[in-house]
């Protein structure tokens, strides 16, 4: 029998209590880390597009893309450790029950640290000093490991919804794994290329030079359509998750659609209304001038998209069992409408559709109009607060449980203690 005087209390955070600290760090943590993976997926993508033909805007992007990656890798780690070592003082039993069954995991998730590290020094600093190919292959190399972290990570993340499977490989067993990884993984790069495209307009603005803000025009125009692409499949993505919810926890659905949660996922459908609508503006408005009027495809393409949002987020008292697949189809509406628009807007015109330019420097340069560079700006931002909106989300479903139908917030709220089990 432990002495009294070694018996370890439940510690508290005064005044602000105990789930603020722990949601405001991890929300700090998954933002960097979240955008760090976006950008690391990318830089080698412009750096083979640069290397293949696609000129020095290519690789400089490339070069500034490894570049946030690398100033943001260390702050990432820190606000991992400072959120991870507040969950363990004040949430001891869930984060105790969980480094218990996946510590092989972990072990092998944080020991690819002591590869990409060295590696990633290596490659921030061979730019235009190593061959081309194989500073690509290491650049490649960097965006694996770190892709790999995620892989990792979504194993346990996945556990704390459907636990049934833990260990080194059980987690990718678990029913919503593969589905919620590919979600993350092609969110993350949509939300950092509308991100940096956002900023990319920004220095638009600022620049005074013509060569410079020739290049923050064709970055934002490049990453807004990458941002965008990618845009459309999380909808789809989306609703596989919510299928094999619908099969494998169908109070976590219930709790996410009509129950307690169903006012956020709302807020959610919300946003990514106006998410869809401002790109397709910020397309149709990309080479228009500030008194010009978009034409015929963008106006329709924006018509549709902001009908279908409208129709996705119209309440359960609107949308009743009988008519509830309209919310699904007014989505579908909004993901075509923008997906053919992006087609129209990426593919090669024919020279005589293309209007004379207006007189002065930047009458040809895209997003020469204030208003498509606010509506790349809005986008942006909005693209970023519902990434991490969607994991704020996620939690609240879970209602009263820390992981889903085994162990409540009660419960997981305390001292760790290995005799505990559950089944």
């Amino acid at each position: 029998m432990i002495p009294p005087a070694l018996t370890v209390p439940t510690p508290d955070w005064p005044v602000v209590g105990d789930q603020l600290p722990i949601a405001l760090l991890f929300t700090a943590h998954i933002a960097v880390a979240e955008f760090s993976l976006g950008v690391i997926t990318l830089a080698p993508i412009f750096e083979a597009w640069g290397a293949g033909g696609g000129g020095e805007r290519a690789l400089r992007l490339a070069r500034q893309l490894a570049r946030a990656y690398y100033l943001l890798f260390s702050l990432g780690a820190t606000l991992g450790v400072f959120a991870v070592t507040a969950l363990i003082g004040l949430w001891g039993n869930q984060i105790g029950t969980l480094v218990n069954r996946f510590l092989p995991l972990i072990a092998v998730a944080f020991g690819t640290f002591l590869v990409l590290t060295p590696l990633l020094i290596l490659y921030e600093n061979s730019f235009d000093r190593m061959p081309r190919r194989r500073h690509l292959l290491l650049g490649v190399a960097v965006a694996l490991l770190q892709t790999f972290f995620m892989v990792c990570i979504v194993a346990i993340d996945s556990y704390m919804i459907t636990p049934r499977h833990a260990g080194l490989l059980g987690g990718a067993l678990n029913p919503v794994y593969w589905d919620l990884l590919l979600h993350r993984l092609v969110g993350n790069v949509s939300w950092a290329a509308l991100f940096v495209a956002a900023y990319a307009v920004l220095r638009l603005r600022r620049a005074a030079d013509e060569g410079e803000r020739a290049y923050r025009a064709w970055s934002a125009g490049v990453l807004l359509r990458i941002g965008t692409a990618t845009l459309v499949l999380m909808p789809v993505l989306g609703f596989l998750i919510m299928l094999t919810l619908r099969d494998n926890a169908r109070g976590f659905l219930d709790n996410l659609v009509r129950g307690d949660a169903a006012w956020l996922f709302v807020i959610q459908s919300a946003l990514l209304g106006v998410l869809f609508v401002g790109a397709n503006l910020a397309l149709a408005l990309e080479t228009r001038q500030h008194r010009a009027r978009m034409d015929a495809t963008g106006r329709l393409a924006i018509a549709v998209a902001a009908g279908g949002a409208v129709v996705g987020v119209l309440p359960a008292q609107v949308l009743t069992d009988s008519v509830y697949g309209l919310r699904y189809l007014g989505l579908l509406a909004t993901v075509l409408a923008t997906l053919a628009h992006l087609v129209v807007r990426t593919l090669p015109r024919r020279p005589a559709s293309i209007r004379a330019p207006a007189s002065g420097a930047d009458a040809a340069l895209p997003f020469a109009g204030s208003t498509a560079r606010a509506a790349v700006g809005v986008v942006g931002v909005v693209a970023a607060v519902l990434s991490l909106y969607m994991g704020f989300m996620k939690e609240q479903a879970r209602g009263p449980y820390a992981i889903y139908g085994e162990m409540t917030l009660q419960d997981a709220h305390g001292v760790y203690n290995p005799g505990n089990t559950y089944p």
